[in-house]
């Protein structure tokens, strides 16, 4: 279905969720059933809008959960980017009904008319003269196509109702009537919508990527406002939505009357010297503009008047006379406190006074108002303005708090606050006097700055035990919300007591989230790794630098990124082999629209292919050299498919007549037509041919070569494209199971010498006297690890158990390579590699505990942990008995008893002669790894046993999967002169 080309969306009862929020009371979720629906999602390409209403579709009562949503593709949102899904009102079901609706937006954007107004004011007439003209055309054309719609729904229902009551031939020719109006509404829209996707085509056509056409239909969507409270009433009309959002806006960034009271001011000092105020109102020239001009960005958002930057970029040359006298028009007090000159006051409320501001709503401007209390986001002086009232609220709070210490609440170590960008905690007791001077407080800062707190935003937070009337208390005095543990600040969660996997689902819904705006198929895996690194990376690195997560969250975020990251080319290879062998609907377009003159296996890539045929087009090579097919009624390419075995004709000769020719063109009476293959045939091929048996009656049947079954895997897929390379089992013997990640770190980091011990400090600059824990000497790697007492002593130990000399060396790796080439049962995960890792994690340890704990280093407590660990190993069931292959009485004397493994019985296999007419295959083949290098080898006798040809061949690198097959088609392609019925 992701492959659909039309609008389609997919909705019912899913039965899961895709995060704990869409489920209250009961148990947490299973994680591995909301990552493989998120999974699924992702991998179909759809898009879940969100919802209006009720957040949860289903109750028994004491469970609600949102299991009903609705899907849609990528097509239907560029079709209708308005959709809006309601839950409505639950009455007979458990669950609830939802309900699609679309709305419209058409805008036009040019104008050429003259006004006689200026600035501003000339770009606010003209956006209010289309608004009207937009109306007026919008009424005497087309009349409101919505309302026309619903009418015409009503009228219907009404219809119904009247022909219910009373069954007269009357009232259902009425009825009928209607139902014929209402298809005309829906008629209409849909050519309305027709001619909106064809207009937006032709003005927009493929400027853009599709990449970043998805991320603004979800980014639409995501933004959609269609209901809002204002004043305590729902709104739900669309004009009165956006009238509200206007009154809102402008009644926020429309200054009160404020006032500073003088001993405020008095605690700011003056930091700003008299040059460095005289730097700030200098006359502004003509380079310092264009500086400005060209540091834009070219692609960033026009304004109102549609020109963006790169418009004054390309013309500036024309146009920076008129530029540059309107900047320094636009730039013609009391003194400021940090020292400000008040020439420098006038043109920063020049600024702020003279920005105007139109909301965007549902994709539409609305309104047009001047401010006077703040500038437009991103302007550069605006994190200026900010620092410098946050430099006012600090002080002043610091003041407060040292004068009056009762506001501080007991052990806060005197801090008074911490401020995060427009973030601030204020730390203070639960005193009602308290609470009203730090009221008090913000009450002036808020007359005095004209910034104002967002009460609805604003919380506060007790110990768990505090007393209900000391929270009604704090409520009822700051009008602040009760949040309580756990929440989430700044992104991270805030928790007492032991931490859990669900405080960090908003970290992992986040990424899920971001990695769901971004279309993968669109991106290559060098700009997926550039996404993962710079985007993903960054939203846990803050987090995590200052909380320690569950294991379980990075697992699941390491799953995240390797789904989003690699994707598959296996997939791709499904969809090759479905739009082959299956007669569906996507199948039997792209067919008839990229295959009508070619054979699927011969066709070519096209200039204007689709994104979906591009996809599967590179997938072809890899697929047809695995698809072969067992011939039917054959309605197969006699050049181009792959019916022979090995490869298809055209691979093994030059086609010499039409390339287009099936392969029954070449029977005759039910059996194949030597003298028309003589024709294009050498003989070899033609006795070749004629050997094949086909049945006219069944249809061709398709055969995965790759697969022992016959049938396409993804699987199998996978293990056909992925890049195997050899694998170093030095490296790899150090990951395992049965130790521990931070051991497998610590031995690559020993190895490659980045242990800080006293001597490698040393060489790093440090002053400290480097000294062993166990001795006089200095502490070094080899010292401390090989040829100290204490490691003699450890290695002595368990050497003696193994019946193992331990070598005299002066190399970490020596000692484990002694250990590897001790058994000859020695292979990735046993005892004897183990060991040495064990040990020297112990050691390490040991030594930590000894020179920053004071605890004893000594051979025994390090025997001791290395045998503690086994043991818990043990007892965990994390060991088995094939690890310690060879050592088993050494296992049972340390306590480790393994059960026996279970005697074979011995199976008699004989070798039968194949049926007369046969020719039997025996073959197999060998890897030292897996990928690693491999041969392969086999016999072919006949029907008497007797030997036809043997062979042996290498095969480079191969992994197992591909090394049960291929020596079988290697000893399919030897007897190819030879003249065999079957096989």
């Amino acid at each position: 279905m992701a492959d659909q080309t039309k609008p389609w969306f997919i909705g019912g009862d899913f039965n899961t969720v895709v995060s704990v929020s869409e489920r209250s009371n009961g148990v947490y979720p299973a994680h591995h059933s909301i990552e493989e629906f998120s999974e699924a999602i992702f991998d179909g390409g759809l898009i879940d809008l969100g919802f209006e209403g009720s957040p949860f579709t289903w109750t028994d009562h004491r469970l609600w959960q949102r299991l009903d949503r609705v899907l849609f593709s990528s097509e239907w949102m560029d079709a209708l980017p308005q959709t809006v899904i309601r839950h409505l009102p639950r009455s007979s079901s458990d669950h609830s009904p939802l309900l699609i609706q679309t709305s419209w937006m058409f805008v036009k954007e040019n104008w050429s008319f003259p006004t006689t107004s200026s600035g501003m004011g000339k770009v606010g007439a003209k956006l209010k003269r289309l608004k009207h003209r937009l109306k007026d055309w919008n009424k005497n054309v087309f009349g409101d196509i919505f309302a026309n719609l619903t009418l015409a729904e009503e009228a219907v229902v009404q219809a119904e109702k009247r022909y219910d009551s009373t069954p007269t031939e009357a009232n259902l020719l009425e009825m009928n009537k209607c139902t014929a109006q209402l298809q005309h509404a829906l008629s209409i829209e849909e050519d309305f919508w027709r001619q909106k996707a064809t207009c937006r085509w032709m003005l927009e056509g493929e400027r853009n990527t599709r990449f970043f056409h998805s991320m603004v239909r979800k980014k639409r969507s995501r933004t959609a406002i269609n209901s809002v409270f204002h004043e305590g009433q729902l709104l739900t009309n669309e004009q009165l939505i956006k009238e509200s959002g206007v009154d809102y806006f402008r009644s926020l960034l429309t200054t009160e009357s404020t006032r500073t009271a003088p001993s405020l001011l008095l605690n700011i000092p003056r930091v700003i010297s008299v040059s460095e105020g005289e730097a700030l109102y200098e006359n502004t020239n003509t380079e310092e503009v264009r500086r400005v001009i060209f540091g834009l960005s070219s692609d960033s958002t026009p304004g109102p008047d549609g020109f963006g930057a790169m418009f004054f970029q390309k013309c500036w040359e024309i146009i920076h006379e008129d530029v540059v006298e309107t900047v320094q028009d636009f730039l013609n007090g009391s003194p400021l406190p940090l020292g400000f000159p008040s020439q420098w006051l006038r043109l920063v409320r020049n600024c702020i006074t003279n920005c105007w501001f139109s909301i965007l709503i549902n994709g539409s401007l609305n309104g047009l108002f001047q401010s006077s209390r703040g500038l437009w986001q991103g302007d550069p002086l605006s994190p200026t303005l900010f620092v410098l009232t946050a430099e006012y609220f600090s002080r002043n709070l610091n003041i407060l708090m040292d004068s009056d210490r009762s506001l501080l609440f007991q052990g806060s170590q005197g801090i008074s606050h911490l401020a995060y960008v427009d973030d601030v905690l204020i730390f203070t007791n639960s005193k009602e006097r308290s609470l009203q001077k730090i009221m008090e407080f913000l009450k002036g800062y808020e007359e005095a700055s004209g910034q104002l707190i967002h009460i609805a935003k604003s919380s506060f937070i007790v110990a768990p035990k505090t007393p209900l009337a000391v929270k009604r208390t704090i409520k009822r005095v700051t009008g602040f919300v009760l949040k309580s543990f756990p929440f989430n600040y700044l992104g991270a969660p805030i928790y007492v007591g032991r931490k859990k996997i669900e405080y960090f689902d908003r970290l992992v819904e986040g990424m899920a989230t971001k990695i769901g705006g971004w279309e993968k198929k669109f991106l290559s895996y060098r700009g997926r790794l550039q996404l993962i690194k710079s985007v993903l990376m960054a939203m846990p690195t803050h987090l995590f630098a200052v909380l320690d997560p569950p294991k379980g969250v990075l697992l699941r975020i390491e799953r995240m990124l390797n789904k989003f990251f690699w994707g598959s080319s296996a997939f791709s290879l499904k969809l090759w082999w479905r739009f082959r062998t299956t007669e569906s609907l996507w199948a039997g377009f792209l067919k008839s629209k990229y295959c009508k003159r070619s054979c699927p296996a011969s066709t070519h890539i096209y200039s204007n292919g689709s994104p979906q045929w591009r996809r599967l087009f590179k997938s072809k090579d890899i697929a047809e050299t695995s698809l072969f097919w067992n011939i039917g009624k054959s309605d197969l390419c006699f050049w181009h498919d792959n019916w022979l075995g090995d490869a298809s004709l055209a691979d093994i000769m030059q086609p010499s007549f039409s390339l287009h020719e099936r392969v029954n063109y070449y029977w005759k009476n039910g059996e194949w037509d030597k003298d028309k293959l003589s024709l294009v045939l050498p003989m070899d091929l033609v006795q070749k041919v004629v050997a094949i048996p086909f049945d006219d009656i069944v249809n061709d049947k398709p055969c995965w070569k790759v697969d022992p079954t016959g049938n396409f895997s993804v699987k199998s897929a996978w293990e056909l494209v992925r890049n195997g390379g050899i694998r170093r089992p030095f490296l790899k013997e150090f990951w395992h199971p049965t130790v521990t990640p931070s051991m497998s770190i610590f031995i690559w980091r020993l190895l490659h010498n980045f242990i800080p011990v006293d001597e490698r400090l040393r060489e790093k600059g440090l002053s400290i006297v480097s000294k062993c824990m166990c001795c006089h000497n200095s502490e070094t790697v080899q010292h401390l690890f090989l040829n100290g007492n204490v490691a003699r002593e450890v290695w002595l130990y368990f050497g003696t158990l193994f019946s193992l000399i331990p070598p005299h060396t002066e190399y970490i790796s020596t000692m484990i390579h002694a250990w590897r080439l001790s058994s000859p049962f020695v292979n990735n995960g046993h005892i004897r590699l183990l060991l040495p890792i064990l040990i020297l994690w112990s050691m390490w340890r040991m030594r930590n505990e000894a020179k920053f704990n004071d605890a004893r280093f000594s051979s025994y407590w390090i025997i001791r942990q290395v045998s503690s660990y086994l043991t818990r190993i043990y007892k965990a069931g994390g060991m088995k008995s094939v690890q310690w292959k060879g050592d088993l009485v050494i296992a049972s004397k340390m306590g480790f008893v393994f059960p026996k493994p279970a005697v074979l019985n011995p199976k008699i296999i004989r070798w039968l002669r194949p049926a007369a007419g046969w020719w039997k295959l025996n073959c197999d083949g060998a890897s030292k790894e897996n990928p690693g290098k491999a041969g392969a080898g086999g016999i072919i006798r006949d029907c008497r046993g007797r030997m036809v040809l043997a062979f042996a061949t290498g095969l480079n690198i191969q992994t197992m999967f591909l090394l049960n097959y291929s020596p079988l088609l290697r000893g399919f392609k030897w007897p190819e002169k030879r003249v065999a019925l079957n096989f």
